[in-house]
C-alpha cells in the first residue's frame, strides 16, 4: 500500500525513517509524504486514589506498564532483576519490581518466572488486570518506572508516567528516545549491563530520580488527544490542497476537531 498511498501517517520521525529505509530495502516506491502526527495522551485523575497493593509502599518500587510480550523486554528486565537480588541492592533498599499487563504471545517462560514465589524472593509482583485508577497510584506512588522495550512506534506509557511525575528509564528501541525528550536516560534494550547499573544507581541514590522528577515537572508537555485529532486533520487538509482536491477546504476539520472539544 505504501507506493499507491496519498499519505502516510506515523508517530514518530524515527518511523518515519523506517518506513523509508524499509522502501529503499525492499525496492518499493516511498510514499508521496509521510507526516509525524504523535499520539494524545489527556489524563482523567481520580479524584481520590487506591490504596497500594499489598506489600508495596511509597518511592520502594519500580513499575514496568506494558502488555506482555517478547520485544517489550520483560525476560531482560527479569534477568536484571535477579542480579540486583545477588548483589544485596533490592534487599538493601526493601524495593519492589511491579510488572502491570496483561499475558501477551510467546511469554510462557515469563508468565512462570513470575508464577514462581521463590525465584524472586518475594520482590516482583505481576498485576495482570489493573484499572486505570490503580496503574495511577502506582505511577503517582513508584520510585521509578522503567520501559526497555526492543522496539516501540510511541511508547505511550512512558507519556502516562510523564503526566504523573514518575521518572522513567526507557530504552532506545524505535521512537522511545523521541519520546522521552529527553527527560529521562535511554538505554540499549540489549545491554543488560547497562540495565543493572542504572537500576542499581536509581535504588541506591533517591537524589538521581528526583533530579529527573524535578526535570519532568518542569518540562513535560504533551499534545491532548483533540490537538493530535487536529494535527491529523490538518495533515490531511494540506495533502488534499497540494492535490487540488475540490470539495475540501484546507484547516476546516482541523478547526472543527478543537472546537467541538469539551474539557
Amino acid at each position: 500500500m505504501l507506493p499507491i498511498a496519498d499519505l502516510v501517517m506515523v508517530t514518530a520521525d524515527r518511523i518515519a525513517t523506517d518506513v523509508r529505509e524499509l522502501c529503499a530495502a525492499t525496492g518499493i516506491v516511498p510514499p508521496a509524504r509521510i507526516a509525524v502526527v504523535p499520539l494524545g495522551y489527556e489524563p482523567a485523575p481520580p479524584r481520590t486514589l487506591p490504596p497500594l497493593p499489598a506489600g508495596l509502599q511509597p518511592d520502594r518500587f519500580v513499575v514496568f506498564v506494558s502488555t506482555i510480550e517478547p520485544r517489550k523486554g520483560h525476560a531482560m528486565l527479569l534477568r536484571v532483576w535477579v542480579r540486583l537480588l545477588a548483589e544485596g541492592v533490592v534487599q538493601r533498599a526493601d524495593f519492589r519490581l511491579v510488572i502491570v499487563g496483561r499475558p501477551g504471545w510467546m511469554v510462557e517462560d515469563t508468565l512462570s518466572a513470575l508464577a514462581d514465589p521463590v525465584r524472586f524472593a518475594g520482590s516482583v509482583l505481576h498485576l495482570a488486570n489493573a484499572d486505570d485508577t490503580t496503574v495511577t497510584a502506582l505511577y503517582r506512588r513508584a520510585a521509578f518506572s522503567v520501559y526497555p522495550s526492543v522496539y516501540e512506534g510511541f511508547g505511550l506509557p512512558i507519556i502516562e508516567a510523564f503526566a504523573n511525575a514518575c521518572p522513567v528509564i526507557g530504552s532506545t528501541g524505535g521512537s522511545i528516545p523521541e519520546t522521552m525528550a529527553g527527560l529521562g536516560p535511554s538505554l540499549d534494550p540489549l545491554d543488560e549491563d547497562a540495565w543493572f547499573i542504572a537500576l542499581r544507581d536509581w535504588i541506591d541514590h533517591p537524589d538521581i530520580r528526583q533530579q529527573h522528577r524535578d526535570r519532568i515537572v518542569q518540562g513535560f508537555a504533551h499534545p491532548s488527544w483533540p490537538e493530535a485529532a487536529a494535527r491529523i486533520f490538518a495533515a490531511i487538509d494540506q495533502m488534499a490542497a497540494q492535490q487540488h482536491k475540490p470539495g475540501v477546504q484546507p484547516g476546516v476539520r482541523a478547526q472543527a476537531a478543537l472546537s467541538q472539544h469539551k474539557p
